[in-house]
């Protein structure tokens, strides 16, 4: 959403189109990279669903990045929505004479967006979650912050997440000590307060 302006409503329809795209666009793309010769005929008859997904992608980008532009035209400067295509859209190049991306700058951007470090994302989103629950306090500060932030505050998918995430959280916060992954990810959790930094946000010890 934040990328394209646009919600994919993937959870609400159970609709995969979006996850399709990625995972094609990622393969398409690092396939006709190493192996050129996928990209002639009659090889490249090998990956033409992936290219169709490919292309179906920068076309939905393009077209976010279009109607983007044209709300910005009919709207005001203080109407523009806070986000990462508004971001792209607004960025200059300061060595360049503060020059704007072109549209298809900004839909590579975006796609780019959604491809670069999706795994690593993914994981770490997915022990984000897992950590909020376990704590309710910051769980709300952050909810609190994003709800300050965007304007899909109040979608049915936030509020679906956020859901689901009080639903979690235990009748007691305290985590399984036996975990080991918990401690790398999270060190400051199992660290004794008083060997602490007086920079370091204080979280509930662990017992």
């Amino acid at each position: 959403m934040l990328a394209f302006g646009r919600e994919f409503r993937a959870l609400e329809t159970d609709d995969p189109t979006i996850i399709r795209w990625i995972e094609s666009t990622g393969f398409y793309l690092g396939m006709t990279k190493n192996f050129p010769f996928l990209n002639w005929y009659p090889f490249s008859r090998l990956i033409r669903r992936k290219k169709e997904a490919f292309e179906s992608f920068v076309s939905y980008a393009e077209k976010s990045v279009e109607l983007r532009r044209e709300a910005n035209k009919n709207g005001t400067a203080s109407s523009k929505p806070v986000d990462l295509l508004q971001a792209f859209i607004d960025a200059e190049d300061p060595e360049s004479e503060k020059v704007r991306m072109t549209p298809h700058e900004v839909s590579t951007e975006s796609i780019a967006m959604q491809l670069a470090g999706s795994e690593s994302t993914s994981f770490v989103v997915c022990w984000v979650l897992h950590l909020l629950t376990l704590y309710p306090k910051f769980f709300n500060r952050a909810v609190d912050e994003y709800a300050a932030s965007f304007r899909w505050s109040t979608s049915s998918v936030f509020t679906t997440v956020t859901r689901c995430c009080r639903f979690s959280q235990p009748a007691s916060t305290r985590p399984c000590d036996s975990r080991p992954s918990h401690r790398a990810l999270c060190p400051e959790l199992t660290t004794p307060a008083a060997s602490r930094s007086k920079d370091t946000i204080s979280l509930p010890e662990l017992r």
